[in-house]
């Protein structure tokens, strides 16, 4: 009896967070679209990462991606190359976002993460008077997650 009404929530929720993060998507994408590609950067979550064969270099509180073709992460990292975007982070947690933004200064950001780590993550930015777009994991969980390239690319290329 219980299962069905946790599922129910759940469901309700992540319909929530998605109606949210188009709504905050919306609110920043004008000043997000008038950003050159070399003044943006893009924040993915480890959880992104295939550990068993990931070739990505730590660097403390986060990984530079070293474009192994394991996962997803490896695909936005050859496009945003191809674009001419700034860096990619592979971050630990959301808690280094104001530090990366405070030492990067870029003006616009991808952030791709579930909706617990995304809020803070675009308000880290709107803080900072960064354009923010969020693009929210396909499932969450700290492992093995992934999200839509097509969604992705779609925030890469939007100019």
């Amino acid at each position: 009896m219980i299962m069905p009404f946790l599922k129910f929530f759940r469901r309700k929720k992540e319909e929530k967070d998605l109606r949210s993060i188009k709504k905050l998507n919306e609110k920043h994408r004008e000043t997000f679209t008038k950003t050159p590609f070399k003044d943006r950067i893009v924040l993915a979550p480890r959880c992104m990462r295939n550990i068993s064969v990931c070739k990505a270099l730590e660097q403390g509180p986060y990984f530079i991606c070293k474009n192994c073709g394991c996962c997803t992460i490896g695909k936005i990292y050859s496009l945003m190359k191809e674009l001419g975007y700034g860096n990619l982070y592979i971050l630990k947690g959301g808690s280094v976002v104001p530090k990366i933004i405070k030492e990067q200064k870029p003006k616009a950001l991808i952030g791709i993460a579930c909706s617990i780590e995304g809020v803070p993550l675009f308000r880290a930015a709107e803080n900072e008077s960064v354009a923010p777009q969020f693009v929210l994991l396909l499932r969450d969980g700290c492992a093995n997650t992934d999200a839509d390239f097509g969604e992705i690319e779609k925030q890469l290329k939007m100019s």
